[in-house]
């Protein structure tokens, strides 16, 4: 079931309970006042006796107990939001079975549909306005609710003579009940639309005020996407004016393991600092248990986007992209900090301070404390390997509890690959399969993949990248950026040539053309939690 509020669910479930609970103690009383109000109308005034019978009565304090039992219920510890939800729908609709069913025990001239009518119209209205929830929930329950009745009273309410006004001539049977058929469809109608328009209000207004006050001095001005477990929205702050990205863990979505990891990421990226690095601003926890954090907010899209509109890149500019994320690389490993989720949709490609063709490493979702590892594994159980697999190191598959730096310059070997070529290194139908070509299959050469002569130099650099043995590799980061800054095409594509790209396609470059393209802005709001969240075997060797 979807959040129906911008809180922790344990904040929600409390205040739900309240509310429903609030709701059917007030119906509960509401509805054994009318039952007394009736009785006692039988015991003073001799005609009302015909109006009602016992099991009618019976029928009244029954939903009346059943509104009792929902409000006793809800102040009970509840599991969950999803569970005070379903407990509350099942004892409306229990309830309100109840009081449509007493109207099949009145005499045909109290008129049961309009009596009942009433009785069911106000506890609807009274939901609506009590119990927050989105609109196409109180629908759904109203038009449920509606539905019984209308059954009830064609098929057991007593007939009654209808006459038409000064004509005192009797309708037709079959008339008279399409005639009370359209009355009493008309009546719901307005009254589901009055309620469904009243909760979508009232749900819209506790959401903002909600967000705007848990936010601190953040204002969220738009949401830009949602993942997995994730949503990140455009932010101001209020005093700074600053646009800044707000990132934050949907809690119904996300396990202990998972908001461990999310507040794991901000702790270990705000000491990150290189200008190739993605920026941390701010970051906590709301009242309601929430964590977010805000970050710059980036004009760009990921490099699966890039390839996916530009197809393989010039080696001159695929070096220049890789020599800024190397140097990300560098800090984060100086620090003891490993990505271990090096991926093209984990880089984006901005327009920054003036600059262009910036690339940025976002994503620390699933980075590793190589000094925290040392003394006690962290977040890396014996039988699941964590990153993606298209872009794993042999030994992150085989030993993910043993990764160094050196798996994240594997990884950013095959996001080369991946830019010149705009092909993975390996493919497979299963994830088993791609995992098992990393760790024993040699990959094709750039020149091989391309079908055409490669700059021999950087062919090169990417093939060492990509030895299974991490000893054969670039030793550092540092080492790596060297060798990427001693390219001969390194300086063939520079800020001259970005900026006249940027200047001519750069706004369809940040404007798919397929809604929600996954390759783009969005593409790194799942927060890499998805990969660990899910796990998969660790292959064989």
């Amino acid at each position: 079931m979807e959040d129906e509020f911008p809180v922790a669910e344990s904040e929600a479930v409390r205040f739900l309970q309240s509310r429903i609970a609030r709701f059917a103690r007030t119906c509960g009383l509401a509805g054994l006042v009318l039952a007394a109000i009736w009785i006692s109308a039988v015991l003073v005034f001799d005609h009302s006796i015909r109006n009602l019978s016992g099991t009618g009565y019976l029928l009244l304090v029954a939903g009346s107990c059943v509104f009792f039992g929902v409000a006793l219920a809800t102040n009970r510890v509840a599991p969950s939001l999803s569970y005070v939800q379903k407990l509350e729908s099942g004892g409306l609709f229990l309830a309100c079975t109840c009081f449509a069913s007493a109207g099949a025990f009145f005499q045909p001239d109290s008129r049961p549909e309009e009596v009942v009518g009433t009785v069911l119209f106000f506890t609807v209205m009274a939901r609506s306005i009590y119990v927050p929830s989105r609109g196409r929930r109180t629908f759904a329950l109203s038009s449920t609710i509606a539905l019984t009745h209308i059954l009830l009273a064609l098929c057991s309410y007593p007939k009654r003579p209808f006459h038409w006004s000064g004509s005192g001539g009797a309708l037709h049977p079959g008339a008279e009940r399409v005639f009370e058929l359209l009355t009493m469809t008309v009546g719901w109608l307005f009254v589901i639309s009055l309620a469904t328009a009243a909760s979508n209000v009232i749900y819209g207004l506790r959401r903002k005020i909600g967000q705007a006050q848990e936010f601190g001095p953040y204002k969220l001005v738009r949401k830009i996407g949602e993942g997995g477990m994730g949503e990140v929205h455009e932010a101001q702050h209020a005093m700074l004016r600053r646009r800044t990205a707000l990132k934050l863990l949907l809690p119904t979505k996300a396990s202990d393991e998972d908001i461990r990891r999310f507040e794991r990421e901000v702790q270990l990226s705000a000491r990150l600092c290189h200008p190739n690095t993605i920026t941390i601003f701010d970051y906590g926890r709301t009242r309601a248990g929430v964590f977010y954090y805000a970050m710059e907010l980036l004009e760009g899209a990921s490099l699966a986007r890039l390839v996916d509109f530009e197809g393989p890149l010039h080696p001159g500019r695929a070096a220049r992209i890789l020599y800024g994320v190397a140097g990300a690389l560098h800090e984060a490993h100086g620090l003891g900090l490993i990505h271990r989720d090096i991926k093209p949709a984990n880089i984006m490609l901005c327009r920054h301070g003036g600059e262009f063709d910036v690339p940025k490493l976002v994503d620390f979702g699933l980075v590793k404390s190589i000094r925290i590892a040392a003394a006690k594994p962290l977040n890396t159980e014996p039988d699941v390997m964590l990153g993606t697999p298209y872009y794993m190191s042999p030994e992150a598959i085989l030993q993910p509890e043993q990764v160094d730096g050196r798996s994240d310059l594997y990884s950013l070997g095959a996001v080369a690959f991946f830019l010149v070529t705009g092909t993975h290194v390996f493919t497979g139908r299963q994830v088993f399969e791609v995992c098992e070509r990393h760790v024993h299959q040699d990959p094709e050469t750039v020149s091989e993949r391309l079908g055409k002569p490669f700059a021999a130099d950087f062919e090169e650099l990417i093939e060492d990248c990509l030895e299974k043995d991490p000893n054969v590799r670039p030793q550092s980061a540092a080492i790596l950026r060297a060798r990427l800054r001693g390219l001969k095409d390194f300086d063939s594509f520079g800020e001259v040539e970005a900026e006249s790209w940027w200047r001519e396609r750069g706004a369809r470059f940040l404007s798919p053309t397929k809604p929600n393209d996954r390759t783009g802005l969005l593409a790194w709001v799942d927060d890499g939690l998805s990969s660990a969240r899910s796990g998969v075997t660790r292959a064989k060797p």
